[in-house]
Formats: structure tokens, sequence, C-alpha cells
């Protein structure tokens, strides 16, 4: 019976379900991030785009939860899973593993793969997050040099020459699978070639090619023999080369060779190295490379036991090996190193050899390492290990050693070979690929990742020694802003200097990490609520003054929200959501602020969801409605027309205001369906009251600031229109000051765009923003909507009355009218007339209305005689 696999059953997570912050930086390197399902199979969750470098799509991937075992080559698969669970069994998060990946194409590549572990309570694996690099050409390289390593090793010993062909062309079969391989030795007699080394070549093709002769046209062995020159033969069946062999090769399925000619010391042909292909190809620069290596060590090892000058050959593959190579004797004295081991030192020959080679050690390769090198030495055994050696400049490297005996016929050791690679670019990628896994790219700071781990760390010495933690949620206040008026780098630019800002603020033990956008999460290992307190008081006050970014001077402010350990959460998850609630209620109490987590929060988020949830389905339901409320023309009392406001009934928690419920389809993405729908439903209105010969109203409709970034906004209310058959005056869009400036030359643009379907457009709830006059000059509105808090206190308040002077005066100046909003009394009314005022709206006419009230009312009420209906004081609800 199979074991279990050691992930548990699949549960997708929603924020495992995309790209993280580091998408960008990652997809332009050569590291693939990746998460997988804890389930059986690995199923990916999300990978990166630059896995197109394998062939694949990464959203084929995500979207059909892809087995990621399945490309694991076989005979990886038991190691790989095996070394997951003794993992998982240890509680280990990090590790590295090394594997085979089939590629797009039915290749295999080699993985580096560095994963992180996400474990549930019962240690069951829930969620895997990795790091996989491409590592083929270093396991090759590292593969080819083992591989000279061990040949050479062969030929300083007593290994006859057709066992040392056929490791040969074994060790060249595995860097190349894909390939067959074949060594002919020339008999220089009879100028025919004998078969010497093929193992994977079918047994009666080397039958049938043993002693075949060579010539001009005779094949590619035989060609290159008798040239010697290399002989590429791309595809066996056209080329004329092996016109009189083709049906050989053929017959067993071999469609190109590529030979080189194997070559002595003085240029003498011995035969040929040749690699087959079952599809017609030519080799690429590599399997060239390769090929004409493994010719070189074949002439060597022929030559080795043809002639006693073996030993100056050798000398020459190692003199001209890319590895440094260094023979020392029993004593550690250095008898032999080659020209490569001088370039990578900078020592010359005099200062190294006799010499120990402990003159290289920097210091900063741990004594444990050279005990368990010189433990297997000399008992007879290799060692592989990195070692950070020292130059003659001074400058440290990192070299990967390969260290054996050598071990003479009667088993006695008399020297040590060393081939030694230097990887010290390897490494520093290798840190780059860690640091780009633990933190930030933008700020340097901590990612959500290497929080995670110190968190562990850190409630770990809390519990055990009863010690405080605290955790803040730091939130930029306006940022989006600041981003979309003065654009994204800037915006990055206030990202990393906050974080340098708050960095210099922070104790040495306190952790501040970017979990994306502008949140920043602090922990204060040891820091209890009072000293938390002082933490954010100080936090909230440094980050008052100003910054420079570039050209502009902006003032950014703070909202963060504190939640203690213990009594908030004991995960990092629990503290995480409790911490982000109190930020976010320091935002709804003004911004700039701290407030530490209370348990009502929690409730009020439950509304908000709940919420968020019953609005998408609000529409549907017919539980939005519209309401009205008359504007009246101060001259001679008539109706103009009316503002259409949104309200929504909810069946079970009833009237839901405005205030809480446009915020939140705003955030959702929900204002674009539903402001279309009141753009409808208004439009169907003014037909209905048109055909009871209510007279040619005007209806105004307030959009938000997510609505008129819309850019398909004029299409869509000119399509309205059409479908409606009224004329485009008689609606009237309304925008907050506010809003309109967010984006002056978006809202310049959008504006142009509706004034070519000749909508009029008003400013809504004028001077309480921050509007700039040669903006409102280039708005070319119709209206300005005079705010109910300058209209409340006109009767008592001087300052009130010179801003409502002042904007009826701008207005008339600029062509403009005005209309005063929260009417409620007859002495405003009378003061509004006296000054200019255009029209006004409020109580003091109506509160709004449905649609078939207001009708009655207009009908049936004489407009300047009617007392105000209902309770005085309170303002209209705020408008879609």
């Amino acid at each position: 019976m199979e074991a279990p696999h050691p992930f548990a059953p699949y549960a997708p997570g929603p924020r495992h379900s995309g790209p993280g912050f580091l998408a960008t930086a990652i997809n332009a390197s050569p590291v693939v991030a990746i998460t997988w399902v804890g389930a059986e199979g690995c199923p990916v969750a999300y990978v990166s785009e630059n896995v197109s470098q394998w062939g694949y799509r990464a959203t084929d991937w995500m979207r059909q939860h892809l087995l990621y075992l399945d490309l694991v080559h076989p005979h990886d698969l038991d190691a790989l899973n095996a070394e997951v669970e003794a993992k998982r069994l240890q509680g280990i998060e990090n590790y590295v593993q090394h594997y085979r990946l089939r590629t797009a194409d039915g290749r295999w590549v080699w993985i580096e793969d560095r994963t992180w572990i996400e474990y549930d309570a019962a240690g069951t694996i829930t969620w895997a997050h990795g790091v996989l690099l491409d590592i083929s050409a270093r396991k090759h390289h590292e593969q080819m040099a083992e591989l000279e390593r061990q040949t050479l090793e062969r030929l300083l010993g007593h290994t006859e020459l057709q066992p040392l062909l056929e490791f040969m062309v074994h060790g060249y079969q595995s860097l190349l699978p894909e390939r067959l391989f074949s060594v002919l030795l020339l008999e220089p007699k009879s100028n025919t070639l004998l078969d010497c080394a093929g193992p994977d070549l079918p047994p009666p093709y080397r039958a049938a090619i043993n002693g075949s002769p060579i010539g001009p046209a005779a094949g590619s062995c035989g060609t290159a023999a008798h040239s010697g020159q290399t002989v590429v033969v791309s595809d066996i069946a056209t080329d004329p080369l092996w016109a009189d062999y083709k049906h050989l090769a053929l017959a067993h399925g071999l469609a190109a060779c590529w030979s080189v000619p194997i070559k002595g010391a003085q240029g003498r042909v011995l035969g040929t190295f040749a690699v087959y292909a079952r599809q017609v190809a030519p080799p690429n620069p590599g399997e060239l490379a390769l090929l004409e290596r493994g010719a070189y060590l074949a002439g060597l090892a022929i030559e080795r036991h043809q002639s006693l000058d073996t030993l100056i050959k050798l000398q020459q593959a190692v003199e001209q090996s890319p590895s440094s190579i260094v023979i020392a004797n029993l004593n550690a004295e250095i008898e032999y190193a080659n020209a490569a081991f001088f370039r990578a030192t900078g020592y010359s020959p005099e200062e190294v050899l006799g010499k120990n080679p402990r003159f290289l050690q920097s210091g900063q390769t741990p004594p444990s390492v050279y005990r368990e090198m010189w433990e297997a030495l000399t008992a007879g055994r290799p060692w592989n290990g990195e070692l950070i050696n020292r130059r003659k400049d001074g400058s440290s490297y990192t070299e990967m050693a390969r260290l054996a005996p050598i071990v003479q016929p009667n088993g006695r050791i008399t020297h040590y070979l060393g081939i030694k690679e230097d990887i010290t670019q390897s490494k520093l990628v290798e840190q780059q690929i860690e640091r780009m896994a633990y933190f930030d790219a933008l700020t340097g700071l901590a990612n959500r990742l290497l929080l995670q781990d110190r968190y562990h760390q850190a409630a770990v010495v809390a519990r055990r020694q009863d010690q405080p933690l605290a955790l803040m949620y730091i939130d930029i206040d306006n940022f989006k802003h600041i981003n979309d008026i003065l654009g994204h780098h800037v915006g990055d630019q206030l990202l990393v200097q906050m974080a340098q800002r708050l960095s210099t603020l922070l104790r040495a033990g306190d952790t501040l990490s970017r979990q994306g956008g502008d949140e920043f999460v602090l922990m204060l290992p040891g820091c209890d609520a009072a000293s938390a307190r002082l933490v954010a008081e100080k936090l909230t006050e440094q980050t008052r003054h100003s910054f420079t970014l570039g050209e502009h001077e902006v003032t950014a402010t703070l909202s963060i929200g504190i939640a203690l350990f213990m009594r908030d959460g004991e995960t990092l998850d629990e503290l995480a959501r409790s911490a982000d609630l109190a930020m976010y209620q320091a935002k709804q109490e003004g911004r700039s602020t701290f407030r530490f987590y209370a348990p009502e929060l929690r409730t009020q988020s439950s509304r908000t969801l709940r919420l968020q949830t019953d609005l998408r389905l609000a529409l549907e339901r017919g539980q939005l409605a519209l309401v009205y409320q008359p504007q009246v023309r101060l001259g001679d009392g008539a109706l103009l027309g009316v503002e259409a406001l949104l309200r929504w009934q909810h069946s079970e928690l009833g009237p839901i205001s405005p205030a809480e419920f446009i915020p939140l389809a705003e955030t959702s993405g929900l204002i674009l369906p539903i402001g279309e729908w009141v753009l409808h439903q208004a439009l169907q209105q003014l037909q209905r009251w048109d055909a009871a010969g209510l007279g040619p109203l005007t209806m105004a409709v307030n959009l938000s600031a997510v609505q008129f970034r819309d850019s398909r906004l004029a299409e869509g209310i000119g399509k309205l229109l059409r479908v409606s058959g009224l004329a485009a005056h008689r609606l009237e869009i309304e925008l907050t000051e506010s809003c309109a400036m967010i984006n002056p030359q978006g809202t310049i643009a959008t504006m142009e765009s509706l004034r070519r379907l000749q909508v009029p457009i008003a400013i809504d709830d004028f001077g309480t923003g921050y509007s700039s006059l040669s903006y409102l000059k280039r708005f070319k509105v119709a209206k300005l909507k005079i705010d109910q808090s300058f209209v409340r206190d006109l009767h008592a308040d001087p300052d009130d009355r010179a801003i409502v002077r002042a904007v009826i005066g701008l207005a008339d100046h600029l062509g403009m009218r005005t209309v005063a909003e929260g009417v409620e009394t007859a002495e405003q009314l009378a003061w509004l007339r006296e000054h200019g005022c255009d029209q006004a709206q409020g109580y003091f006419f109506t509160r709004p209305l449905p649609a078939d009230a207001l009708q009655t009312w207009a009908q049936q009420r004489n407009l300047w005689g009617a007392p105000p209906v209902g309770p005085t004081g309170a303002g209209s609800c705020n408008p879609v």
C-alpha cells in the first residue's frame, strides 16, 4: 500500500491566489517564484510569469491547478518526497532541494528549489512557497569537471584503454542522455576503423561498422579520420558522405552523426569520437565543444597506451583545464599546480610549490570543514565542499573543492589531487536570490516572509519569559492621492524615504516590514501598551515633517493600529488582523493618529463585510431606490429640476446610510454598475414626468471620483441619452470639489468629453475642498453648489456670509450659476435671494421624496407659501 503523501488535502486561501509585490522584480530575473497547495501531487496555486523560460504559461498552471510533482523526474521523485516528509517530521520550514524538472518540450532541466513551508496547528503542510532557479548549466559544468577529474585520475593510474574509453563514453552519455556516443580506433596498417566504445549503440550496428575503411566519402567517422577534420552530418538520409552507408544507420533509427578526429600530440589521427542523434539535427555549440574536449581526452588516453609520452600530454590537459588543479604529497606540501591555480590565486610558482595550502586560508571557513576534509582524505575517501580562501591581493573568493587521494595499485596513498572551481559569482547570485526572498525590493525592509520568521522567534521568547510584544499596522494617509496626482515614481520615493525615517526611530531588536503598497508592519518585542503608545506618538510626530521628493514638497501622515500579544491574538495572522482593524479605526477618526485594538472593532468589521456582500445583491433584490430633492429658482420660485439621491433599504438591517454604503461601493468596484443604474433610472423618471405634464425639469446626478475616472463615462452617458430621447442639457452631472482636484488634468479631459455631449456640469460642496482658481476656470462648469455647512449659520456667522457672498460673486464673474444646498429657513432663503444666489434646495421646500410623492408635491403645493416638510435642521443625505 502506498504511503500517505506528506501534504494535507487541498484547501485554497485568498492570500495565495495571485502574485505578491515581488512579481515585477522576479519576472525580470531568472528566478521563478511558486506557491504549492499542501495537497497530493502539489497543485500549483501561483507561479510567476517567467516560468515561460521552460515553455509553460503561468496562467495554465494556476487555472488547471497543475500537479507539480507530475513534472519531476521519476528517478528524483522518491528522494524528493522522502526529504519533504523528513523535514515535516522535524518541523523544518526552510530547505533547499535539487532535482530535475520536465520542460514543455520534454527536456529535463536541473532545478535548485529553495522552499519555505507553512504548517497548520497539527503539523500538516498547508502551503509551500519556493524560488526555482535553473542550474542545468552549473550541473552540467560540475558533471563535466567531475568526469574530467575522474578521467585524469584513471589516466594517472593503470586503467586499461578500453575500460577507460568506456568510462568516458558513459560519462558523456550521462551529460547528453539523448545522444549516443562512439569511439573508433584507427588501424594505420589497413586504414580501417575498429569499434572500441559505444555501449548504447545497437550491437548489430557496432558490428557492421567495425573494420570499415576510411575515405573521402565514408560516412562521418571514416571521412573525419581520412581528412583529419570535424565532420558534421545533420541528415544521414540525404548527405552524400553517407550514400554507401546510410542503410546501416537508418535501419537502427540513427538520423544524424557528428564526428571529431582523435589526434595525438603531433597531429596524427588516432581514431574518431562521434555522437549520433535519432532526429535530424546539427549540434549546438555546447555539444560540439563537449565532443572536441572528449576527443582531446580520448587522444591522451590512447597515446598513453601507445607511447611513453603520456605524462606530458596529461600535463598539457591539466594545464589547459579551466579548473584549478593541485597535487600535494602526504605532508600536504604542494608539488604541482596548474596555470589556472596561479591565475585564480595571484601567486607565482615560486611562492606556492613546497608550501602547505593553508596560506590560502581566509579565516572564514569553519574549522569543522577542515576536520571533515582530512578525516575523509586520510581514510582514502574523496571529499567535496566549499572553501572561502584569500588571494594574494587580499580579496576573498569561494571555491568548490573536489579532493581525492591518489591510490597506487598496492593500495598505498601517495598524493592528494585537488580540482577547484571559483564559485564566487554563483554564491553572490544565491545571496541575491535570498535577499529577494526575504526583503522588499523597493525599500530594503523585511518582507512578509522574514517578518513571519522573526515573529515566530519573538513569540517563543515572549511566551517562555512572559514578556510583552506589540504589533503595529502603519498606513500612509492619502497615499493613493499622492500617487494619482504626482505619479507613481514620486509615490515610490515617498515609500523609500518613509521607510528610512521610520527605521531611524527604532531599536535594534525591532522589525519593520513592508507588506505591499503603503502598508508597513512594525513588530516590537518587549513592548507593552504604555511603551507602544510612546512609540506610536513618536512615529506620528516625526512623520508630520514634510518630505522632499524631487521638486515636490509633500506632507504625509500616518494612521497606526496597535495590537498586543496574547491579549489581541497569539499568531501573527491574529495580531495582524487586530492591528489592521485598529488602524482602520484610526483612519475613520480623522487619520494622523493611532488606536489600540478593541473587541468591538471586530463587530464593526463584520458589519462592513456583510454590507459589502449584500450590496452586490441589492440591485437585483430591488433594495436600491432613488428619491428626489427639488431645485428651485429663487427669482420666481419656479421648480427647475431635481437632484437624484440614492437610498438602500436593507431587508434585515433597515435603511443604510449612503455615507456608509457609497464608500463600500467605491472600494469594491460596484459603484460603476450602480452608477449606471442610477443614471438609467433618473432619465426614465424624467420621461415619466414629461408624460405627466410636469414640465421640462433637469435631473442632477452626483458622480463619484471612481466613476469620473472611468474612460467610458462619456460614451455610456451618451448612449443612455440617445436611448431616452431626452435633450442632453436636461441631465446635469455633479462632481464634488475634492474629487475634481484628485487628478485635475484627467478631470478637464472628462469634462471636455461631457461638454461635447452638451451635458452641463456642477461642482458640488464648493468651498469644502482645495480647488485652485486657475483649474476652476479651466473646468468651465455650469454651476457651483454652495455647501450646506456655509448656509446653515448664515443668520449668525459673518464668516459664513462672507464666504457665500464670495462664491456668488466668483460664479457671477465666471458666468456660472449658484445653487445653495441645505436651505431650511425663510431667513436663509431671503438672504440668499437678496445677495443674488440663483437656485436653492433643502428642507425648507421638502425633504427628498419618492418620484410619485414629488410629482404630487410639485403639482399641488405653493412653493413660497408652504412650510417645511418634516423636522428642520437635517441636511440631505449623501448622493451618489
